[in-house]
Protein backbone atom coordinates (compact mmCIF):
# COMPACT_ATOMS: atom_id res chain seq x y z
CA UNK A 1 0.00 0.00 0.00
CA UNK A 2 0.37 4.04 -0.03
CA UNK A 3 0.47 5.92 2.41
CA UNK A 4 -1.01 9.63 2.67
CA UNK A 5 1.61 12.21 3.72
CA UNK A 6 1.90 16.28 3.70
CA UNK A 7 3.69 16.23 0.18
CA UNK A 8 3.05 15.23 -2.94
CA UNK A 9 3.63 11.90 -4.68
CA UNK A 10 5.81 11.10 -7.97
CA UNK A 11 3.49 11.13 -11.18
CA UNK A 12 3.46 7.29 -11.41
CA UNK A 13 0.90 6.97 -8.37
CA UNK A 14 -1.75 9.19 -9.98
CA UNK A 15 -1.70 11.47 -7.34
CA UNK A 16 -0.88 14.75 -8.12
CA UNK A 17 -0.81 16.17 -4.33
CA UNK A 18 -1.69 14.89 -1.11
CA UNK A 19 -5.51 16.14 -1.19
CA UNK A 20 -6.42 14.72 -4.40
CA UNK A 21 -6.47 11.06 -5.75
CA UNK A 22 -7.10 9.44 -8.60
CA UNK A 23 -8.34 5.82 -9.29
CA UNK A 24 -7.74 5.49 -5.57
CA UNK A 25 -9.40 5.12 -1.99
CA UNK A 26 -7.92 5.59 1.28
CA UNK A 27 -8.53 3.28 3.93
CA UNK A 28 -8.02 4.28 7.92
CA UNK A 29 -5.26 2.32 9.84
CA UNK A 30 -6.66 -0.29 12.50
CA UNK A 31 -6.43 1.43 16.04
CA UNK A 32 -3.26 -1.30 16.99
CA UNK A 33 -1.46 -0.37 13.71
CA UNK A 34 1.78 1.03 14.65
CA UNK A 35 1.02 3.93 11.27
CA UNK A 36 -1.31 6.88 11.88
CA UNK A 37 -1.78 7.28 8.59
CA UNK A 38 -4.49 5.70 6.12
CA UNK A 39 -3.25 3.73 3.20
CA UNK A 40 -4.20 3.98 -0.22
CA UNK A 41 -4.98 1.04 -2.65
CA UNK A 42 -6.01 1.09 -6.15
CA UNK A 43 -9.66 1.20 -7.95
CA UNK A 44 -9.49 -1.00 -11.37
CA UNK A 45 -10.54 1.52 -14.43
CA UNK A 46 -11.79 0.39 -17.38
CA UNK A 47 -11.00 1.49 -21.04
CA UNK A 48 -12.67 1.18 -24.48
CA UNK A 49 -11.72 -2.38 -25.94
CA UNK A 50 -14.25 -2.30 -29.09
CA UNK A 51 -17.43 -0.67 -30.22
CA UNK A 52 -20.99 -1.82 -32.36
CA UNK A 53 -22.63 1.09 -34.40
CA UNK A 54 -25.92 1.10 -33.21
CA UNK A 55 -28.13 2.36 -29.96
CA UNK A 56 -25.91 1.76 -26.99
CA UNK A 57 -28.18 2.79 -24.44
CA UNK A 58 -29.86 -0.91 -25.57
CA UNK A 59 -26.91 -3.09 -24.23
CA UNK A 60 -28.80 -5.77 -22.61
CA UNK A 61 -26.23 -8.36 -22.16
CA UNK A 62 -23.09 -10.83 -22.54
CA UNK A 63 -21.47 -13.50 -22.11
CA UNK A 64 -18.12 -15.75 -23.08
CA UNK A 65 -18.17 -18.68 -24.53
CA UNK A 66 -14.64 -20.15 -26.03
CA UNK A 67 -12.82 -17.65 -27.44
CA UNK A 68 -15.87 -15.35 -28.22
CA UNK A 69 -17.48 -13.00 -26.53
CA UNK A 70 -21.48 -12.79 -27.06
CA UNK A 71 -23.77 -9.98 -26.62
CA UNK A 72 -26.78 -8.57 -26.92
CA UNK A 73 -27.57 -5.30 -28.50
CA UNK A 74 -31.34 -4.54 -28.94
CA UNK A 75 -32.61 -7.15 -30.84
CA UNK A 76 -29.56 -8.13 -32.86
CA UNK A 77 -27.00 -10.71 -31.48
CA UNK A 78 -23.29 -10.46 -31.47
CA UNK A 79 -20.07 -12.54 -31.77
CA UNK A 80 -17.08 -10.84 -30.85
CA UNK A 81 -13.38 -12.24 -31.46
CA UNK A 82 -10.06 -12.04 -30.05
CA UNK A 83 -8.89 -9.67 -32.66
CA UNK A 84 -12.21 -7.81 -32.04
CA UNK A 85 -13.85 -8.80 -35.30
CA UNK A 86 -17.74 -8.21 -34.38
CA UNK A 87 -20.50 -10.43 -36.41
CA UNK A 88 -23.98 -10.35 -36.57
CA UNK A 89 -25.17 -13.54 -35.44
CA UNK A 90 -28.90 -13.52 -35.33
CA UNK A 91 -32.11 -11.08 -34.33
CA UNK A 92 -33.98 -11.40 -31.78
CA UNK A 93 -37.90 -11.85 -32.51
CA UNK A 94 -38.80 -8.61 -30.29
CA UNK A 95 -35.99 -6.09 -28.41
CA UNK A 96 -36.04 -6.91 -24.85
CA UNK A 97 -36.01 -4.76 -22.06
CA UNK A 98 -33.12 -7.16 -20.66
CA UNK A 99 -31.89 -10.72 -21.27
CA UNK A 100 -30.27 -13.67 -19.48
CA UNK A 101 -27.04 -15.60 -21.16
CA UNK A 102 -25.71 -18.72 -20.72
CA UNK A 103 -23.10 -21.18 -22.38
CA UNK A 104 -22.66 -25.16 -21.86
CA UNK A 105 -19.41 -25.02 -24.03
CA UNK A 106 -21.41 -25.58 -27.74
CA UNK A 107 -23.86 -23.34 -27.71
CA UNK A 108 -25.07 -20.06 -26.15
CA UNK A 109 -28.43 -19.67 -24.92
CA UNK A 110 -30.91 -16.22 -24.25
CA UNK A 111 -33.72 -16.01 -22.57
CA UNK A 112 -35.83 -12.85 -23.12
CA UNK A 113 -37.74 -10.98 -20.53
CA UNK A 114 -40.81 -12.16 -22.18
CA UNK A 115 -39.74 -15.73 -21.34
CA UNK A 116 -38.55 -17.02 -25.11
CA UNK A 117 -35.62 -18.92 -25.37
CA UNK A 118 -33.17 -18.37 -28.42
CA UNK A 119 -29.99 -20.80 -28.41
CA UNK A 120 -26.59 -20.19 -31.15
CA UNK A 121 -24.73 -23.27 -31.52
CA UNK A 122 -21.02 -22.32 -32.84
CA UNK A 123 -19.87 -25.37 -34.56
CA UNK A 124 -22.76 -25.21 -37.12
CA UNK A 125 -23.25 -21.38 -37.11
CA UNK A 126 -26.94 -21.72 -36.12
CA UNK A 127 -28.63 -18.91 -34.55
CA UNK A 128 -32.69 -19.46 -34.08
CA UNK A 129 -35.54 -19.72 -31.45
CA UNK A 130 -35.72 -22.37 -28.73
CA UNK A 131 -39.53 -24.42 -30.85
CA UNK A 132 -38.96 -27.46 -28.42
CA UNK A 133 -42.82 -27.74 -26.93
CA UNK A 134 -41.75 -28.77 -23.60
CA UNK A 135 -39.77 -25.39 -23.29
CA UNK A 136 -41.59 -23.67 -21.08
CA UNK A 137 -42.43 -19.36 -20.94
CA UNK A 138 -39.26 -19.01 -19.07
CA UNK A 139 -38.49 -16.82 -16.02
CA UNK A 140 -35.08 -17.57 -14.77
CA UNK A 141 -32.21 -19.53 -16.85
CA UNK A 142 -29.19 -21.08 -15.54
CA UNK A 143 -26.16 -23.70 -16.21
CA UNK A 144 -24.23 -26.21 -14.85
CA UNK A 145 -22.14 -28.77 -15.81
CA UNK A 146 -23.40 -28.79 -19.70
CA UNK A 147 -26.97 -28.57 -18.75
CA UNK A 148 -29.09 -25.78 -19.43
CA UNK A 149 -31.74 -25.09 -16.62
CA UNK A 150 -35.12 -22.62 -16.92
CA UNK A 151 -37.57 -22.16 -14.13
CA UNK A 152 -41.06 -22.00 -15.68
CA UNK A 153 -43.09 -18.87 -14.94
CA UNK A 154 -45.34 -18.18 -11.97
CA UNK A 155 -44.74 -21.97 -10.83
CA UNK A 156 -42.17 -23.57 -8.50
CA UNK A 157 -41.10 -25.87 -11.58
CA UNK A 158 -38.03 -25.60 -13.53
CA UNK A 159 -36.98 -27.79 -16.60
CA UNK A 160 -33.28 -29.37 -17.47
CA UNK A 161 -32.61 -29.62 -21.47
CA UNK A 162 -30.37 -32.71 -22.71
CA UNK A 163 -27.22 -32.39 -22.13
CA UNK A 164 -25.08 -29.85 -24.12
CA UNK A 165 -28.09 -29.32 -26.22
CA UNK A 166 -30.39 -26.71 -25.03
CA UNK A 167 -32.59 -27.39 -28.08
CA UNK A 168 -34.18 -30.14 -26.73
CA UNK A 169 -36.72 -30.24 -23.66
CA UNK A 170 -38.35 -33.00 -21.73
CA UNK A 171 -41.32 -32.69 -20.23
CA UNK A 172 -40.11 -35.84 -18.07
CA UNK A 173 -36.66 -33.62 -17.41
CA UNK A 174 -38.65 -31.59 -14.68
CA UNK A 175 -38.91 -30.28 -11.05
CA UNK A 176 -40.66 -28.67 -8.43
CA UNK A 177 -39.34 -26.83 -5.39
CA UNK A 178 -41.04 -27.61 -2.32
CA UNK A 179 -39.87 -26.30 0.57
CA UNK A 180 -42.49 -23.67 0.25
CA UNK A 181 -45.33 -22.91 -1.98
CA UNK A 182 -43.63 -20.03 -3.51
CA UNK A 183 -43.00 -19.41 -7.00
CA UNK A 184 -39.70 -19.62 -8.44
CA UNK A 185 -38.44 -16.10 -8.68
CA UNK A 186 -34.40 -16.87 -10.54
CA UNK A 187 -32.02 -19.37 -10.90
CA UNK A 188 -28.26 -18.98 -10.30
CA UNK A 189 -25.25 -21.48 -10.56
CA UNK A 190 -22.51 -21.27 -7.18
CA UNK A 191 -19.65 -23.48 -6.99
CA UNK A 192 -21.55 -26.21 -9.13
CA UNK A 193 -24.50 -26.05 -7.59
CA UNK A 194 -27.64 -24.58 -8.46
CA UNK A 195 -29.42 -22.16 -6.25
CA UNK A 196 -33.14 -21.72 -6.91
CA UNK A 197 -34.32 -18.53 -5.66
CA UNK A 198 -38.26 -18.15 -4.87
CA UNK A 199 -40.47 -15.40 -3.91
CA UNK A 200 -39.72 -16.54 0.32
CA UNK A 201 -37.31 -19.24 0.07
CA UNK A 202 -33.94 -20.41 -1.56
CA UNK A 203 -33.01 -23.91 -2.05
CA UNK A 204 -29.63 -25.16 -3.00
CA UNK A 205 -29.69 -28.61 -5.41
CA UNK A 206 -26.65 -30.43 -7.11
CA UNK A 207 -26.07 -32.84 -9.73
CA UNK A 208 -26.61 -36.21 -9.12
CA UNK A 209 -25.18 -38.16 -12.13
CA UNK A 210 -28.88 -39.84 -12.70
CA UNK A 211 -30.02 -39.45 -16.16
CA UNK A 212 -33.31 -37.17 -17.54
CA UNK A 213 -33.22 -34.89 -14.31
CA UNK A 214 -30.58 -35.30 -12.54
CA UNK A 215 -30.69 -32.49 -9.61
CA UNK A 216 -31.62 -33.34 -6.46
CA UNK A 217 -32.38 -31.34 -3.38
CA UNK A 218 -29.33 -31.03 -0.38
CA UNK A 219 -30.42 -31.56 2.57
CA UNK A 220 -30.43 -28.95 5.37
CA UNK A 221 -29.98 -26.39 2.93
CA UNK A 222 -33.30 -24.77 2.71
CA UNK A 223 -33.13 -21.00 3.44
CA UNK A 224 -36.22 -18.83 4.35
CA UNK A 225 -35.17 -15.82 2.75
CA UNK A 226 -36.23 -14.86 -1.06
CA UNK A 227 -35.65 -13.08 -3.56
CA UNK A 228 -37.17 -9.17 -5.02
CA UNK A 229 -36.93 -9.70 -8.35
CA UNK A 230 -35.32 -12.20 -11.50
CA UNK A 231 -32.52 -9.02 -11.76
CA UNK A 232 -31.76 -8.69 -8.25
CA UNK A 233 -29.15 -11.01 -6.87
CA UNK A 234 -25.54 -11.42 -7.97
CA UNK A 235 -23.04 -14.21 -7.56
CA UNK A 236 -19.91 -13.38 -6.47
CA UNK A 237 -16.60 -15.81 -6.74
CA UNK A 238 -14.61 -14.53 -3.69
Amino acid sequence: PLYLTNTSYPAKSTIVSSQRLYNMYSEDAPQSSPFSVPSLYNIPGTSLWQTITGNYNSYYGAVVMNQYLYVVFGSEVYKIDQNKNVTNIGTLGTSPNRVIMVENGQQVTILTSNGIGYYYTESTDTFAQITDPDFPTASGMTSIDGYTIVSKAETGEFYVSDLRDTTVWSALAKATAEALSDNIVALATYQRQLFILGERSIEIWYDSGVTAQPFRPINQTFIQQGCIGKYAYTVSNS
